[in-house]
C-alpha cells in the first residue's frame, strides 16, 4: 500500500468518524452562553452594525492596497474569487448544521437583521470578506519574496495529522471540537495524498501570520470589545478554552479554511495559465 492510499484512507475514515459524531451527538440549547468576559468595552462597537463594521474593517484595507504596482492583487480576482466562492459554500454549509443544532448562535443585537435560513447576512459575508484578506497576504507575501524556499515546514505536518485527530476523539463529547479537529486533519490527511508539498508550507506561514488578524477580527465577534458577543457557542460543545474571547477551536477552524482556498487558488492559477511564483 502506497502513502498516498494510506493518507487518502485516513482522510475518509476521519471524515467518516467527524459524520458519526455531528449525526449521533446531541446539544442542549439552555447552555448557550451569551455573555463572556470584556477585554476592552469599546462603546461604538454597540450598534446593530457591528458585524457590517468587521467586514468594511478588513475588506477596505485589501480595495485600497488593490492596486499595489508588484502585488496588483486585482487581477488576481477571476482566480481568488472562485477559490473563495467553492470553499465558502463547504463551510456553510457546515454554519448551517452547527446553527440548527445551537452549537453556535448570533446575537441580533449586532447584525442588520437580514438572514438566509438561519445565518444572517453577515455571517455569509464572512466566507468572502475573512478568506479574501488572508489570499491578499497570501499573494503578497509570494510577490515579495517572504514565503520560505523549499518544504522545511512541511515535516510538521503528520504531527499536526496525529494532534488533531487525538483531540478529535478524546473531545468526542464535544461536537465542536470533535468534528473541527477531525475535518482539519482529514483536510491535511488528503492534502498530503493529493496536494503539493510547498503549498502546505506557505499555507502553514499564512496560518501563523493570519492568527494575528484574525484574533483582532474574531475577539470582536466572540465579545471581547463590546457588552455582549455577536456569535455565541454552546458551553456543552466545545472546550471551553478560550484566546481572550475566542474558543480555541476557530484557530483550528482557520487552518481547513486557509488550507482548501490556497489549494483551489493555485489549481485555478495553474488552470487559467496565470504567471506568478505563488
Amino acid at each position: 500500500m502506497t502513502q498516498k492510499t494510506l493518507f487518502i484512507i485516513a482522510s475518509i475514515l476521519l471524515c467518516i468518524a467527524a459524520c458519526v459524531n455531528f449525526a449521533t451527538n446531541t446539544t442542549n440549547p439552555d447552555l448557550i452562553q451569551k455573555q463572556v468576559p470584556t477585554l476592552l468595552h469599546v462603546e461604538w462597537f454597540e450598534t446593530k452594525y457591528l458585524y457590517m463594521i468587521v467586514h468594511a474593517l478588513v475588506y477596505l484595507p485589501i480595495i485600497a492596497l488593490s492596486f499595489d504596482k508588484k502585488v496588483f492583487f486585482i487581477r488576481t480576482y477571476r482566480i481568488v474569487l472562485p477559490a473563495i466562492v467553492s470553499t465558502g459554500i463547504l463551510f456553510i454549509i457546515w454554519d448551517f448544521a452547527k446553527t440548527h443544532m445551537h452549537v453556535w448562535g448570533f446575537n441580533p443585537h449586532y447584525v442588520i437583521g437580514m438572514y438566509l435560513w438561519n445565518l444572517p447576512l453577515e455571517e455569509l459575508l464572512f466566507f468572502i470578506t475573512v478568506p479574501t484578506a488572508c489570499m491578499f497576504m497570501y499573494v503578497c507575501f509570494v510577490a515579495y519574496g517572504w514565503m520560505p524556499r523549499g518544504n522545511t515546514i512541511d515535516k510538521i505536518t503528520v504531527y499536526i495529522i496525529l494532534a488533531l485527530s487525538v483531540l478529535g476523539f478524546a473531545s468526542w463529547e464535544y461536537t465542536y471540537t470533535s468534528t473541527v479537529s477531525l475535518l482539519a486533519a482529514a483536510t491535511v490527511s488528503i492534502h498530503v495524498a493529493l496536494g503539493n508539498a510547498y503549498t502546505r508550507t506557505k499555507t502553514y506561514v499564512l496560518y501563523a501570520v493570519s492568527l494575528i488578524p484574525f484574533i483582532l477580527v474574531n475577539g470582536i465577534l466572540t465579545g471581547a470589545f463590546q457588552s455582549e458577543p455577536v456569535v455565541w457557542y454552546n458551553t456543552g460543545e466545545f472546550l471551553n478554552i478560550r484566546i481572550i474571547s475566542i474558543p480555541i477551536e476557530d484557530a483550528i477552524y482557520l487552518l481547513p479554511l486557509l488550507l482548501i482556498n490556497t489549494s483551489l487558488y493555485e489549481w485555478f492559477r495553474q488552470k487559467f495559465g496565470q504567471k506568478t511564483d505563488a
